[in-house]
């Protein structure tokens, strides 16, 4: 599987419940930001993605980093920032 595809995959299993948050924050970032060959990308993938692992690369599960510190995202913040770029680059998930 190429590295877009991945990319994609891995939204679609975070949609469908098929894997927890960390491990797709975890993912996404290191895919995005270590193995993509972002050629193999348009601009708006290019720019969705690149908004969308900004913020996985700050999830935090923990409260205490989400009330102190204004650089966390929450898992519903990351949820929502997924269900954003699926309606913007038209992803089919089902």
């Amino acid at each position: 599987m190429q590295s877009k595809e991945r990319l994609y995959h891995l939204i679609r299993l975070l949609v469908k419940n098929q894997c927890e948050i960390k491990s797709f924050c975890n993912d996404f970032t290191d895919l995005y930001n270590l193995e993509i060959d972002y050629q193999t990308l348009t601009r708006e993938e290019q720019m969705k993605f690149k908004e969308l692992a900004m913020i996985t690369s700050r999830f935090s599960p923990f409260e205490d980093d989400l009330l102190n510190y204004d650089c966390y995202y929450s898992e519903q913040q990351i949820r929502d920032k997924v269900q954003e770029v699926i309606k913007q680059l038209n992803i089919q998930v089902g």
